[in-house]
């Protein structure tokens, strides 16, 4: 990869990265939740006042709520990061360029698929599928150059229009 499409490639990278720690954070909340089910609270009256299954239960469900509220906000935050990326995306000139973006970025599809999905139509494909995955890496190459002159465009472009700051 060329040094020009490093910055947006670790962008994409990011996000991919975010997207995936959702997904693990989404499936760690329904363990947490299930758990709850599983070790509901007795209230069968104990010597001593007892207590200890309430604050446990207590406990779990201010843990859900806190994580609740960590995945809703890296959520907003995940989808602001995801709208801005693909406004850069919708300006790639070539439409299989996008969908690879798409697919590697967003849905976080491997490269195998990718390459099925842009190329299952074509009649040669089962055979000569190992070149169809060579074309899918160039789309992805040239994809990431066309993306990183427009994002370097933009990027000048909001810098010129950024108010300055007085000193």
């Amino acid at each position: 990869m060329t040094k020009k499409t490093d910055a947006i490639k670790e962008r994409l990278q990011a996000y991919a990265e975010m997207r995936r720690d959702h997904e693990i954070q989404l499936e760690r909340l329904e363990r947490l939740r299930a758990s709850m089910e599983y070790k509901s609270p007795s209230f069968e009256p104990v010597p001593g006042g007892g207590g200890g299954d309430k604050d446990k239960m207590t406990n779990y469900v201010a843990e859900v709520m806190e994580l609740e509220k960590e995945i809703g906000d890296d959520l907003r935050i995940m989808e602001n990061e995801r709208r801005a990326l693909d406004h850069l995306i919708r300006k790639i000139p070539k439409a299989d360029e996008r969908a690879v973006v798409r697919m590697k970025y967003f849905d976080g599809m491997g490269w195998t698929d990718i390459t099925r999905a842009i190329f299952h139509r074509e009649p040669d494909y089962k055979t000569a599928a190992r070149a169809y995955q060579q074309r899918t890496y160039k789309l992805h190459g040239s994809a990431l150059v066309s993306l990183a002159k427009i994002y370097i465009s933009e990027t000048e472009k909001n810098e010129k229009t950024k108010p300055k700051k007085s000193q």
